[in-house]
């Protein structure tokens, strides 16, 4: 004879239902709470959360990609270690390099939208920069070392600097104001 509950009569087989009744309605409320919040942050744009692939956020309704957002954190962050000279930067200045990071896009992103910037003026500015020169004329093998020594392709490099040309003329412009 087994020592538990046994349900051979009509008052425990209804008993019995009530209690799974409840964890059957309990468990649908649960799914209903849930799903929208389960559908938005793991379906709603794809891989739209950080890290490579996803995105950083939004700045003017168009979306950062994380690796956009990853490569400027370094650049600000190089320029920082180099005022530390070549030390660590110290942890208590993360928000600083985050948020200065954040403005920097913000600041791309309204020059993106406002100016432009030639292949000509591009190609000029590469060609006249004093780390790119060699006895005074432009030296391409150095340019290209140069990108591949800071991780970067030609491509990647001259967006960058593009978007830098851009930022120069937006100051300019807020300048003569």
């Amino acid at each position: 004879q087994s020592s538990g509950m046994r349900y051979d009569n009509a008052l425990m087989f209804k008993k019995l239902l009530r209690v799974k009744g409840r964890r059957t309605v309990a468990l649908w409320i649960v799914l209903i709470l849930a799903l929208p919040f389960i559908l938005f942050f793991h379906w709603g744009g794809g891989n739209s959360g950080p890290g490579p692939g996803g995105t950083a956020g939004v700045i003017f309704g168009r979306p950062i990609p994380w690796e956009r957002y990853d490569q400027t954190y370094r650049a600000i962050r190089r320029g920082l270690e180099s005022q530390f000279a070549g030390n660590s930067v110290p942890d208590a200045f993360e928000p600083i390099l985050r948020q200065q990071t954040w403005d920097r896009l913000i600041l791309q992103e309204e020059a993106r939208r406002r100016m432009s910037v030639t292949d000509e003026e591009l190609a000029r500015s590469i060609q006249t920069q004093p780390t790119f020169q060699q006895a005074g004329r432009f030296d391409s093998a150095l340019y290209f070392r140069f990108v591949r020594a800071m991780g970067s392709s030609p491509k990647l490099f001259e967006e960058q600097l593009r978007d830098d040309l851009r930022v120069q003329k937006l100051l300019e412009q807020a300048d003569g104001l």
